[in-house]
């Protein structure tokens, strides 16, 4: 599949357009695949819980990171992938939608619920980041209503862990310096090699994380991916926090220097599944397991 994939991202050239809001367009475009059941892109669903959709475009980023390494492309090979819920449309040209039904999955389907065409990234992080940025993803979980429907809610592929209400939220600044209390509602992080076999986080081992450039950058919250002292406070440069993202030397680019984005990273794994007889999308499996304590929180 890795072939098939690379194929694709070099044929599609990265492209495949951004939704305009202010008209709809009823057009379709070509038929990528399909999807084996109705995948809920609800934004009170994907942003509080894992998700077969969140599941599926982690998977995309994953797959395509290390397809595009292995044959001649930037960036390390990944370990595993982060994705946040907010890039995770339900809106659309036309309205909104619940779902991506089960059956056909057109090119109209991708590009609405990836609208921002978010460049591909890989980070070196310790395994102390990255348990720093499951702590963030998951701080909102179990408050009533909109409360726990936050875009920094993470999908994730190649990588499983617990979440406990019991445990402290963890905050941060508001000004986006400091992250103020680290959070302990994360545990028993599991990492699978590429052979599927799980192996836990070291805090002090250093990992290839694929993820989008917006969260890489620090935004939403994710403090963990920028420079901080011993104390948590971020490094400035002029007023400015600096990423641990190097914006140049970790793009995902092809072989042929095409840069690699969430839309396009779709695309192509939707289509390598069709070749090979996939339709892509399966329910929940177990990657965010989150305690029933957080069922039962007061606002």
């Amino acid at each position: 599949m890795r072939v098939l994939l690379l194929t694709t991202l070099m044929a599609t050239g990265a492209q495949v357009g951004c939704v305009q809001f202010n008209e709809c367009d009823v057009e379709r475009g070509a038929r990528l695949g399909a999807a084996a059941i109705d995948l809920d892109i609800r934004e009170n669903i994907v942003r509080t819980q894992e998700t077969a959709i969140g599941n599926m475009v982690a998977d995309a980023i994953l797959a395509t990171g290390r397809a595009v390494c292995t044959d001649g492309g930037s960036a390390p090979c990944p370990d595993f992938a982060l994705q946040n819920s907010g890039g995770l449309r339900e809106e659309t040209a036309c309205g909104s939608r619940e779902t991506i039904e089960a059956g056909n999955i057109f090119e109209s389907d991708v590009r609405d619920l990836l609208p921002f065409e978010n460049e591909i990234v890989v980070v070196r992080l310790t395994g102390a980041d990255v348990r720093l940025g499951l702590e963030r993803a998951v701080s909102q979980v179990g408050q009533i209503g909109e409360a726990a429907a936050v875009g920094y809610f993470l999908s994730v592929s190649g990588l499983s862990f617990d979440v406990s209400c019991a445990g402290t939220s963890q905050t941060v600044d508001p000004e986006g310096r400091a992250i103020l209390n680290r959070g302990t509602r994360v545990s028993n992080i599991l990492i699978n090699d590429p052979n599927g076999d799980p192996y836990p986080l070291d805090d002090e081992a250093e990992y290839e994380v694929i993820m989008n450039a917006y969260i890489a950058s620090g935004n939403d919250g994710f403090l963990a991916f920028l420079l901080r002292d011993n104390l948590e406070v971020v490094f400035g440069d002029d007023g400015e926090p600096i990423a641990k993202m190097n914006a140049e030397q970790d793009r995902v680019l092809t072989s042929s220097g095409t840069q690699v984005t969430d839309q396009n990273a779709a695309v192509a794994y939707i289509e390598a599944s069709d070749r090979a007889g996939i339709a892509v999308g399966r329910p929940a499996e177990g990657r965010i397991r989150i305690a029933p304590d957080c069922f039962a929180l007061e606002p």
